[in-house]
């Protein structure tokens, strides 16, 4: 439904960086502006190297969100806020304990994903993958789609230490929190000689008395993660 393009952030007074925004990612459209519905998060100032500063544009066309929005409040609900599934992520991630060093979580679709690298509870980028689980169960032989996904972890690796100038990542979690994942998850751990497993749900106060391997939860980890608000104190930027 969306694109999430990463930009320079315009040099202006915060009450003008919405419009300035707009105005920024005009050229990467393939649609009137006039059409787009444009949200934003700053990434944090030491990303970088705290050379510029840059952001995160959420972009989908406003007929497509009012076609999302239309059927809830039909139901008779009002609509808060319209989540981005790397967002929700991120908002359970950063109420996990605090791991010594980087933290990765991958979100593996039927036929792409994502990948967000997070630090202290904020996030330092997210990296779309033209890879998903389509490849892995498709009754053929998986190696290609191991090769893929190792290379595509390494690049955004190397990209967070040596772009960014962040430290190293420690700790990868997977995305849905399925069983099915262990395969790719002893895979990823043996290659790359680091803590991964799949997201731990249940270190969220909330999910404490919920079952580790509840199938259930695998399906809901976006609607868990879009139903809460940022932290206060990791959240840089409005986002809904």
């Amino acid at each position: 439904y969306y694109q999430l393009l990463l930009t320079e952030s315009p040099a202006v007074e915060d009450a003008e960086l919405q419009t300035a925004v707009r105005w920024k990612i005009k050229e990467l459209l393939d649609f009137q502006l006039e059409e787009a519905a444009i949200e934003y998060f700053l990434l944090p100032e030491d990303a970088y190297r705290g050379r510029q500063k840059m952001l995160y544009a959420a972009v989908l066309r406003k007929l497509t969100l009012k076609s999302l929005v239309e059927p809830v409040e039909a139901a008779g609900l009002n609509v808060d806020c319209v989540e981005i599934t790397e967002l929700a992520l991120h908002n359970i991630v950063s109420r996990f304990p605090a791991d010594t060093g980087g933290t990765a979580v991958i979100q593996l679709n039927e036929s792409d994903g994502f990948i967000n690298l997070l630090e202290g509870g904020a996030m330092y980028l997210c990296r779309r993958l033209d890879i998903g689980l389509d490849q892995f169960f498709s009754g053929s032989d998986p190696q290609g789609f191991y090769d893929s996904l190792l290379l595509a972890i390494q690049r955004s690796l190397d990209y967070y230490e040596s772009q960014l100038g962040k430290g190293i990542i420690t700790t990868i979690y997977f995305s849905p929190c399925s069983s099915t994942m262990q395969p790719i998850i002893d895979f990823v751990e043996s290659q790359l000689g680091l803590t991964v497993a799949v997201l731990p749900l249940t270190k969220l106060e909330l999910m404490a008395d919920c079952e580790s391997g509840d199938e259930q939860l695998s399906r809901c980890v976006s609607a868990i993660g879009a139903a809460m608000q940022p932290l206060a104190e990791v959240a840089s930027a409005a986002t809904h």
